[in-house]
């Protein structure tokens, strides 16, 4: 099966992100990791695990450990400082053939 379009995730590792549904609704972070097989982010700071680890030998006492959970890419919006929101974003390329994020919102190079 072929990418269309809007198949691709155009999404950046390091990229900080605002997510616009769910329960972490309105919360922002950065992108840890991309897995564009299920279309899924993982976000510093957002979506937390909780894991029961029982005692071994290694972690006598056990505990509890947390970690990201992953996040549908549908339901994040890259950030714009200057908006300070999630926004939609176009790709602009400049005189020097480079290409840069601008925001739609304000024109603004993210």
């Amino acid at each position: 099966m072929g990418q269309n379009k809007s198949d691709k995730i155009r999404l950046k590792k390091n990229d900080i992100v605002q997510v616009i549904s769910g329960k972490e609704k309105g919360k922002q972070g950065k992108i840890l990791e991309i897995v564009k097989e299920k279309n899924r982010v993982y976000i510093e700071g957002i979506n937390y695990l909780t894991h029961y680890e029982r005692p071994t030998q290694q972690n006598p006492k056990g505990g509890i450990s947390k970690k990201e959970g992953s996040v549908a890419v549908s339901n994040v919006k890259l950030y714009c400082s200057k908006c300070g929101k999630g926004v939609r974003f176009r790709t602009v390329a400049g005189e020097d053939g480079t290409k840069s994020r601008t925001c739609v919102t304000c024109g603004d190079i993210i």
